[in-house]
């Protein structure tokens, strides 16, 4: 050690030595351990290839997203770098899922595939990034596969949605890779590749803002590059302004995008407080599910003020004397305080200080917060068992067996997120008072028709969560089905009542008034709907219909000129808009709008009627008559499309041969 008691700094070289054992690795072992952990991955996670989407947010980022189902196109790119949606500003994660579509289309395979890839590529490269800066590539090798076969990994892997959690890691942990100071540089800048991965790794997801704090550690160990705190700290924090600059960047970013988009959870809804003791409890929680990985599901409910004083202050202690002894050991274990400050350092954007979400804790969270800490942890068994005395193959084999073991269990319990209804179920079995699945699982059995299950479901949701505006309105919409029609609607207004500012209530709200024939009232909440979500085409051509019904045609074509915005595949739009237009007499553009409209909607006899009609209307007999016997086809006897097929047929059969064309 030197003067001032730190370590001393390694030579200038990246070799782990010069024997014929090292040479070896050197040669060889950058090749097998790669290929070991890429095995690895797919014998855990393979059966993800034929699992489904979800319908916990696979919806937001892909099934029911029109942009990220159109694939990759320059309007959709453009969104993808304004959008709000999805919590972040995430750009690159919004272009992956788009890119997915474009190769694989609408099914769910590929997606998935392509989340174990990106999560086996991430051990790697934490393998390669552990090898160099410590110069053990046996010790880095069972760190990145303990990392890699860990069942907490199982989130982000098999959940489409959390490509942002792989993506983003992808980056960063190439960001680490790059990370090739010379141990006593000084005033150098930072490779320009590393920070260009860095501010792809935010543009996935935001998460790994603290990373260039969480790179001084690294900077202690395993790079040893401090002489001492004084000399060395100004000059290591200068060297990484361009990392601290994006950070920042990225943060102001999310505050400013969340809190527009309604995602921050508010100090009313949950305090401070409670946030704080949340964040206590969760990090010895996150350190109990990592050696002890046993009820893992999809959602964790967040426990608000209900917490005990007992919990919290048993947690505050454990915290406390967790770092003083990982401090005091510093000098002898150095890797002890740098993996358990990477933990906290890299948990603290998901701890749930600034809530996004209703969430207390997720497994996800650990995906950058494990790296170090399991790097640490390999290290610190390599010591405990050379003081033991356990000789060498001993330790690799209990290493070997730890990591084969949580493989198994990984395997095991992936099985959980095959579909929807396995994950709720799952959920449901090892939580309590989990209002989520209960709801989620309600509206799946609303969609399969299985009504009586979901209001079974929703009303459980309502005990748990009273205030719960969604779950009012769901449980309406499933008594209306049952024909409890008066109950319904006052379950509605109370959804809207509990939040003003939820789209999807007063968009239900609408659907209700609407067919009770409160048709003003229902365009009003149609309007504020479309106000509080302007991408939900859904709601804009609901409204256009019902202001065409109400005799606004102008208004009624800008909603569905909006909604064309949002989805330009919506033919149902540009029906809407082809009606409206040619209630405006402008019969040309209104001609090419339900052209579209056909083309998008080849089995829709509407949009067939209508253009049949203004072709006549035109003098273009031949079309009109063609279009009109398809439409009159596809609509089946007696509906009334047919009818009005057959009676402007009839009509266009007497213009034809009126005295005009004799």
């Amino acid at each position: 050690m030197d003067r001032h008691g730190d370590p001393p700094p390694p030579p200038e070289t990246e070799s782990p030595g010069s024997s014929p054992c090292a040479e070896w690795w050197n040669r060889e072992g950058n090749f097998l351990f790669p290929a070991l952990l890429l095995l690895l991955c797919l014998a855990i996670y393979y059966p993800v290839a034929g699992f489904d989407f979800v319908t916990f947010d696979d919806t937001t980022y892909v099934t029911r997203n029109p942009r990220v189902l159109e694939g990759l196109t320059w309007d959709g790119v453009r969104w993808a770098f304004h959008t709000t949606r999805g919590s972040y500003w995430q750009p690159l994660t919004w272009l992956s899922h788009m890119l997915d579509v474009e190769i694989f289309g609408h099914r769910p395979g590929g997606p998935h595939v392509i989340n174990l890839l990106l999560h086996a590529a991430n051990a790697i490269l934490l393998y390669l990034a552990f090898s160099r800066m410590t110069g053990d590539p046996g010790k880095s090798f069972f760190a990145a596969a303990l990392y890699c076969a860990h069942p907490l990994r199982i989130e982000s892997v098999a959940w489409v949605a959390e490509r942002k959690d792989v993506l983003s890691a992808f980056f960063g942990f190439l960001s680490l890779a790059l990370y090739r100071p010379r141990p006593r540089s000084r005033g150098k800048a930072l490779p320009f590749p590393m920070i260009a991965c860095y501010a792809l790794s935010l543009m996935a997801k935001p998460t790994f803002v603290t990373l260039p704090a969480a790179l001084l550690l690294i900077d202690y160990w395993p790079l040893r590059r401090f002489r001492s705190f004084r000399e060395s700290l100004p000059r290591l924090l200068f060297e990484k302004l361009p990392l601290f600059a994006l950070s920042a960047a990225s943060v102001l970013t999310t505050i400013l995008l969340s809190s527009r988009a309604d995602y921050l959870v508010s100090q009313s809804d949950l305090p401070l407080g409670a946030r704080i003791e949340n964040a206590l409890v969760s990090i010895p929680g996150y350190l109990l599910s990592t050696l002890w990985p046993s009820e893992l599901a999809f959602y964790y409910p967040h426990p608000g003020a209900s917490l005990p004083a007992w919990k919290v202050a048993l947690s505050l202690a454990f915290l406390i004397a967790a770092t003083v002894a990982v401090l005091r050991s510093s000098r002898k274990f150095p890797f002890l305080p740098v993996g358990w400050g990477w933990f906290l350092l890299t948990l603290l954007p998901v701890i749930g200080l600034t809530q996004i979400g209703g969430q207390g804790s997720a497994d996800r969270f650990t995906y950058l917060p494990h790296a170090v800490l399991f790097l640490a942890a390999v290290f610190g068994g390599s010591e405990a068992a050379s003081r033991l005395h356990v000789g060498h193959r001993v330790a690799t084999g209990l290493a070997v067996l730890l990591v084969v073991s949580s493989g198994i269990s990984s395997h095991a319990l992936v099985r959980h997120w095959r579909n929807s209804e396995t994950l709720y179920r799952r959920a449901l079995s090892v939580t309590r008072d989990n209002w989520v699945a209960h709801h989620n699982l309600g509206a799946l059995m609303y969609r399969e028709g299985r009504t009586v299950e979901a209001i079974a479901h929703f009303r459980e949701t309502l005990r748990i969560r009273p205030r719960y505006a969604q779950g009012h309105a769901s449980l309406a919409q499933a008594l209306e089905d049952e024909g409890r029609a008066d109950e319904a609607l006052s379950l509605f207004e109370e959804a809207v009542r509990l939040d003003p500012s939820s789209a999807s209530s007063r968009r239900m709200l609408a659907g209700a008034l609407k067919r009770r024939g409160r048709v003003p009232e229902a365009a009003f909440q149609y309007k504020e709907a479309a106000r509080l979500d302007p991408e939900d085409t859904g709601t804009l051509v609901a409204l256009g219909f019902l202001l065409t019904e109400l005799g606004q045609p102008a208004e009624s074509a800008g909603a569905f000129e909006e909604a064309i915005l949002v989805d330009p595949r919506d033919g149902t739009a540009r029906l809407g808009l082809g009606i409206a237009l040619a209630r405006q007499g402008r019969v040309d553009e209104a001609i090419t709008r339900l052209e579209e409209a056909v083309r998008l909607l080849p089995q829709d006899p509407v949009a067939r009627v209508n253009l049949g009609l203004l072709l006549a209307e035109r003098g273009h007999y031949g079309e009109a008559v063609s279009m009109l016997r398809e439409a009159e086809r596809l609509a089946g006897e007696g509906s009334e499309a047919s009818l009005k097929a057959r009676e402007a047929l009839g009509r266009i059969g007497r213009e034809r041969h009126g005295p005009s064309e004799r």
